[in-house]
């Protein structure tokens, strides 16, 4: 069973959006009073379309796989029917494209841990990362207490899910 999906395939509900800082290829401003370097780092970050470098390699193909640490922390007023389960949903040249991090099936009413390491498989530029929750239906009424992502450092070990 392949952990990537289509996101069409199950509805999923936007948690967050994962901050661009946590996967964009820049780093922040050595010197924090340098005006100047500071304004570029935010623009940066701010930088909605890919611009066309006029190069002859398409930026198609640059491939690259960025592993990110996530866990939410959900609590329900009622038990869910279906197992529930946190995705990463993440948009790149090629389209959206989804990756499971952690599926469980909540025994009561109550609060669920959702946690994992995720391998996101990206070609070209990165749009943008949403956590989302998957498996729940319209009826379900649910609280995000706590929700984290970030990239993982190369060495980090652990479940590993990839797309």
């Amino acid at each position: 069973m392949s952990d990537a999906s289509s996101s069409g395939v199950q509805k999923l509900r936007v948690l967050s959006e994962v901050p661009r800082s946590e996967y964009a290829e820049i780093s922040a401003p050595r010197t924090v009073p340098d005006a100047q370097e500071r304004s570029l780092f935010f623009r940066l970050l701010r930088k909605s379309e890919p611009k066309s470098t006029g190069n002859t390699q398409s930026s198609m193909s640059l491939r690259k796989t960025i592993r990110f640490n996530a866990a939410a922390w959900i609590s329900f007023r009622s038990q869910p029917q279906k197992s529930v389960s946190l995705w990463l949903n993440y948009k790149d040249e090629q389209g959206v494209k989804s990756v499971m991090v952690d599926e469980a099936h909540p025994l009561e009413a109550g609060s669920l841990m959702l946690s994992g390491t995720a391998d996101v498989k990206v070609r070209g530029e990165l749009l943008y990362i949403h956590a989302c929750v998957g498996g729940l239906s319209d009826d379900d009424v649910f609280r995000v207490d706590e929700l984290y992502v970030q990239r993982a450092e190369a060495n980090a070990a652990g479940q590993r899910h990839s797309a």
